[in-house]
């Protein structure tokens, strides 16, 4: 995955975007089915570039400071000795009226005893309706690659505070599985930009081709501005995968956003189309002339 450096048409809404400007040039993972992927934790002092990791069934993820210190990580069983005091933590953060005293427990928790029990944990809390908790015990499920914490994150969706629901956000943007697809449709149903536009730039930890749904997928968006913001992506990341979205954004209803995206492929291909069909077409007699980062083809 290639990030250009280009000057924006005037006009353009690339704010949004801003955070892929700074990144490397990390080549782009396939996912396979040889096993779940290895946990690998950051601390918080590593700085914003890809993380170097060997397993090539892990995920080379472009990092952004508020997705946390955790690139990705999943849960694991509680050795039989941890159950006990684990159990003693949640019910001494039930029983407590003291909010600081329950966040050194969510801490502690995070810090020794990330297993399974969590996710039903998280639940409990997202339920008694107190912000500061929510907000919290969401960010202890960020970097995750588990499924099965979406449906958690669907009731924090749900949320009326705009600050959990931004939380939620971005903490599915490690899950490996295509479930994620339909997580990010309803993000880019919020009413609030602020939460679409947190869920847009977190995409980059996806592969390309599920990255490549979302981004499809928030051109269904009905705020153009997340979808003049997913554009901006594509044109900044674009590769033969992913550069259909531009075409299919030639089409949109609203003018900002197939003026960015005819501005992109002209940047990208040299060409200016007036619709997506006529872009396909071109692209079907040409695409052998560039390479998977649309550079020209030796």
């Amino acid at each position: 995955m290639t990030f250009r450096s280009f000057v924006p048409r005037a006009g353009g809404l690339f704010c949004a975007v801003s955070v892929l400007v700074q990144c490397s040039e990390p080549p782009e993972p396939e996912e396979t089915d040889s096993g779940p992927p290895k946990a690998v934790t950051l601390s918080p002092a590593t700085p914003p570039v890809a993380a170097a990791v060997d397993d090539p069934t892990a995920a080379v993820t472009l990092r952004d400071p508020r997705l946390g210190p955790h690139d990705q990580r999943e849960f694991a069983p509680l050795a039989d000795e941890d159950r006990a005091p684990f159990e003693a933590l949640t019910g001494e953060f039930f029983a407590s009226t003291d909010l600081d005293r329950r966040l050194e427990i969510l801490d502690e928790i995070e810090e020794a005893y990330y297993g399974d029990q969590l996710l039903p944990f998280v639940d409990r809390i997202l339920a008694l309706g107190q912000d500061e908790l929510s907000v919290r015990a969401v960010e202890m499920l960020q970097g995750n690659v588990s499924p099965a914490i979406l449906a958690v994150l669907e009731k924090a969706l749900a949320s009326p505070s705009e600050d959990v629901r931004l939380a939620a956000a971005t903490a599915g943007a490690h899950v490996r599985d295509d479930a994620l697809v339909g997580y990010y449709r309803k993000i880019f149903a919020d009413p609030s930009i602020d939460v679409q536009m947190q869920a847009i730039e977190s995409v980059d930890a996806q592969s390309e081709p599920r990255r490549v749904q979302i981004f499809r997928a928030a051109l269904q968006s009905k705020l153009p501005e997340l979808q003049v913001a997913a554009v901006g992506i594509v044109h900044l990341t674009a590769t033969r995968q992913s550069v259909d979205v531009l075409f299919e954004a030639l089409d949109s209803p609203h003018a900002d956003v197939k003026d960015e995206a005819r501005f992109a492929l002209e940047f990208l291909v040299g060409e200016i189309f007036s619709s997506g069909g006529q872009a396909r077409e071109w692209w079907g007699q040409n695409r052998n002339r560039f390479d998977n980062d649309l550079a020209p083809a030796e």
